[in-house]
């Protein structure tokens, strides 16, 4: 178990403000802000922060110092009196565990282990909001898209069944113009070849009178 000088990297002699500035340049390497989803950089940051809650305090500091070097405070009887008794890794950080449950610090540490925990929540959340929005506003464009395409080639087609009408495409030229002009003579002519015939059975039949005979033959 690494102690907690080692955990900021700074010696045991280490002032107030040394640590100070250890603990910045740690908790912004490990902040979980910046470290989403590294479960590492979390734990990191989290005994970081243990670690500077206890040097930062002189009465916390001298009394870790005492338990790490095993003496349980100079002249008194507790369970590490002994100066000739040195802890192993396990018994160190049972101890440990249990002096820093003593200090307070296991219940700030769960809220801001929960707090991490309902930041990250939420940032996972709006991450995936963030997917749909893109996601939706992809669709919009595709379908927008697919509706151009056919629009385009609606018009194409319209294009091409009235370019058969005439003879480019570049509008009415001469040709276009003598067809529109001998339909327009054919019309007439036909108009002219009725006109004299219906003039002739009208007028046959103003000869005929109302009664429908000739009328000498009444005389």
């Amino acid at each position: 178990m690494a102690s907690l000088y080692e955990v900021l990297g700074i010696e045991e002699t280490a002032s107030l403000e040394e640590v100070k500035k250890a603990y910045r340049t740690k908790a912004l390497e490990h902040h979980p802000d910046r470290n989403v989803g590294n479960a590492s950089a979390h734990e990191a940051f989290r005994k970081v922060t243990e670690a500077y809650e206890v040097l930062r305090d002189a009465s916390r500091r001298s009394s870790y110092d005492s338990l790490r070097r095993g003496l349980g405070g100079i002249g008194s009887q507790g369970p590490y009196s002994s100066s000739n008794w040195r802890p192993g890794a396990d018994d160190f950080e049972e101890a440990f565990a249990s002096w820093f449950e003593r200090q307070g610090f296991k219940r700030s540490m769960d809220e801001q282990t929960m707090k991490e925990r309902r930041e990250a929540t939420h940032r996972a959340r709006a991450a995936a909001w963030e997917a749909e929005k893109a996601e939706a506003q992809a669709n919009k464009e595709r379908f927008e898209r697919v509706r151009w395409r056919t629009r385009n080639a609606r018009a194409v087609r319209h294009a091409q069944v009235l370019r058969r009408f005439w003879h480019t495409s570049q509008g009415l030229v001469w040709q276009d113009a003598l067809v529109v002009v001998m339909l327009g003579l054919s019309l007439g002519l036909s108009a002219v070849q009725l006109r004299p015939a219906a003039t002739a059975d009208s007028s046959g039949k103003d000869k005929k009178g109302p009664g429908g005979g000739d009328p000498t033959e009444g005389a």
